[in-house]
């Protein structure tokens, strides 16, 4: 615990926006500015495991988590390392999701309709159930 409070809060803030918006943690951590910073790192600590050496802090999660980088803090010019190369992670985790909306014709694939050879089903149950697993 002594260890997260090291990182400063709105680092932690923005640790906790990108945990959220990559679903690292789960249930959801809330992330506001009016929460206390002892409630941050004790929220923190819940789902990650913070080591220090010298002046970096190695945060990895307690549980496997799929495409989780190799995050680090230092402690000393109060920025994030990912895989050991400076990453900004208020811009990134503030930046908006990029999407668009495209009007053209699309057409969607079901594969077969019809039942599997042997399958105990026969008639359009089985095609509903074939197109909806």
């Amino acid at each position: 615990m002594d260890v997260v409070q090291r990182i400063t809060k709105p680092n932690l803030v923005d640790l906790l926006r990108m945990c959220d918006k990559n679903r690292w943690t789960s249930p959801r951590i809330r992330y506001a500015s009016i929460r206390s910073k002892p409630d941050l790192c004790q929220d923190l600590v819940k789902f990650f495991n913070f080591v220090q050496d010298d002046n970096l802090i190695t945060i990895t999660p307690l549980r496997q988590i799929v495409r989780f980088p190799n995050l680090q803090y230092d402690v000393k010019s109060r920025r994030f390392f990912r895989e050991g190369k400076p990453f900004d992670c208020a811009r990134v985790s503030r930046r908006q999701p990029t999407f668009r909306l495209e009007r053209k014709n699309v057409t969607l694939v079901f594969g077969t309709l019809f039942p599997a050879k042997g399958s105990l089903c026969s008639g359009t149950a089985a095609v509903a159930s074939l197109m909806f697993p």
